[in-house]
């Protein structure tokens, strides 16, 4: 186990841990090697070899090769489940040597860990030598033939990593209080030991090393650098102050005062890129995969709301969670509606874990945005309720592209409609139609406000529309609280026939919940900065 945990510094106050180390190797080799040889003279056992490949086994200096993920050969074998050592193996002094080894091996300065398997020094034998923190002077011992028996207690999360894993880290749910049992090398006979804390922690590590099992398979999705896009744009260093010239002109003194926190963060969730989706048994899943295929899309939409919605100074973060498909939505038996509530669900807690992560590993005390499109939107709207207050306080806006907010969502404390350009902690939300007939009742059916992002009015003042060299004007519709878009219907109505998989879901061909996310760019870029109080 390659942890190096920030925890441990604290753990000899006196004693630096390289020497206390170092004492503690010198003991427990002599005493690992007598203890073994001295079992091997009582059987006088005929000499065993272990027999790992030939070309397992491999020194690195005085010390054994770490095996690593970023070596293909070393990957395939750090995968491979492992088998126990016979009575004859164990009694041999070839043991006696490899388990001196491992031991000098993962106390070696240049790998300094708390525990190692014997698959990641190449030999796929059950075998694990673990620091035991919870006994005095806190010694490795090896342990053959180990298996975990019994959990108890909460799944806590905490931070690992690992030597074969190199210069990664990430947040893995542990037992705190398990049961072992091992083969001892003196009696040859299955011993049983309860282990808790901290040391349970490292056990669960290395038997997941026995069964071709890394940390890395384990790790909270969120705690993975592959779960977050996290673009550029902010001009200050982060943890540092918005630098002077980036405030905008004619700051009150309540937002000079907000623009020394730090740089803003502008947080997105990505609409339903995903049509459909399998599980990794190839089964039909409602939920992506998120799959190199899938994160094409993804990836697309992404990067257009960092170039479109981001200004130059937030810094851009999207979380990439396991949205529920196109799929999961289009169904039209009760049984489809069940199963699409249901997995809507799980997707909500996984957008609030990932908020909450956000918040505590990587907004470092900015102030930021939170916005979202269609099903992002959704989702947006369950994070601000879930907001504690002082994540609310950080909050510049909440931008719900695309979706409604409902008469019981307005009345939740966290929620507040925004009513005009500048103020701060509001939602923006609107919904685009050509007609009333184009009101797709998924994503505005029970809208209860809507605010024009053009002219920032919430009655029927029009706004100039200009996209794609067509010019329109856009209102609401203040009996359906959406906005309606004056415009030549053509090309909208032929791109929706172009796109049959939207009229499955219920989209009438006046609906313009696609271009959503098109037609006001710009004027939710710079609202963006107004209420952030930057340029």
């Amino acid at each position: 186990m390659s942890v190096k945990f920030v925890t441990f510094a604290k753990l000899n106050k006196r004693t630096s841990k390289s020497k206390m180390r170092a004492l503690h190797t010198t003991i427990l080799h002599t005493t690992i090697i007598l203890a073994l040889i001295h079992t091997a003279t009582i059987a006088a056992p005929a000499r065993v070899a272990i027999n790992p490949p030939k070309e397992s086994l491999q020194q690195d200096g005085d010390i054994l090769k770490v095996y690593t993920i970023s070596n293909r050969e070393d990957s395939l074998l750090l995968r491979q489940k492992c088998t126990d050592f016979t009575p004859d193996e164990l009694s041999s002094a070839e043991f006696a040597h490899f388990a001196e080894m491992m031991i000098k091996t993962v106390t070696h300065p240049s790998q300094d860990g708390v525990g190692i398997a014997g698959p990641q020094v190449g030999l796929s034998k059950r075998v694990v030598a673990v620091q035991r923190f919870d006994k005095e002077g806190q010694p490795f011992i090896v342990y053959p033939n180990i298996s975990i028996v019994a959990y108890r207690g909460d799944l806590v999360p905490g931070p690992e990593g690992c030597l074969s894993v190199p210069e990664c880290r990430g947040e893995v749910l542990r037992y705190r209080d398990i049961d072992i049992e091992y083969t001892s090398p003196q009696t040859l006979e299955r011993v049983r030991e309860n282990v808790k804390g901290f040391t349970a922690v490292i056990f669960q590590h290395e038997v997941d090393h026995l069964e071709g099992i890394l940390y890395t398979d384990r790790a909270v999705w969120w705690a993975r650098p592959e779960a977050w896009y996290i673009g550029g744009g902010v001009t200050a260093a982060p943890g540092k102050p918005n630098a002077a010239e980036n405030l905008r002109a004619g700051a009150s003194a309540s937002e000079q005062a907000i623009a020394t926190w730090p740089a803003a963060d502008y947080l997105y969730f990505i609409s339903t890129e995903v049509a459909s989706s399998t599980d990794g048994n190839g089964n039909k899943s409602l939920r992506a995969a998120l799959t190199p295929q899938e994160r094409v899309y993804i990836d697309a939409e992404m990067k257009y709301a960092e170039k479109n919605l981001c200004g130059e100074n937030f810094r851009f973060i999207s979380p990439y969670y396991h949205q529920y498909t196109f799929e999961a939505f289009s169904g039209r038996t009760k049984e489809d509606t069940l199963k699409f509530l249901a997995v809507k669900e799980e997707v909500t807690k996984e957008a609030i874990e990932a908020f909450r992560y956000y918040m505590k590993h990587l907004n470092n005390g900015r102030q930021f945005v939170l916005a979202g499109f269609s099903q992002g939107a959704q989702l947006s709207i369950e994070i601000v309720k879930a907001m504690r207050e002082e994540e609310l306080s950080k909050m510049a806006a909440a931008y719900i592209i695309g979706y409604r907010l409902t008469a019981e969502d307005l009345s939740h404390p966290n929620i507040k409609a925004a009513e005009d350009e500048t103020s701060r902690g509001v939602c923006i939300s609107f919904n685009s139609a050509l007609s009333e007939k184009g009101i797709w009742e998924m994503t505005s059916g029970g809208a209860a406000t809507c605010i024009n992002p053009l002219n920032w009015h919430r009655d029927t003042t029009a706004a100039v529309l200009e996209y794609n060299g067509l010019k329109g004007k856009v209102r609401v519709d203040t009996k359906n609280n959406v906005l309606i878009v004056e415009i030549d219907k053509s090309p909208f109505h032929k791109w929706m026939e172009e796109h049959p998989l939207f009229g499955k879901a219920g989209m009438d061909k006046e609906c313009l919940h696609h271009w959503d996310l098109l037609f006001y760019t710009e004027s939710l870029k710079k609202n963006a900065a107004k209420r952030a109080y930057v340029k």
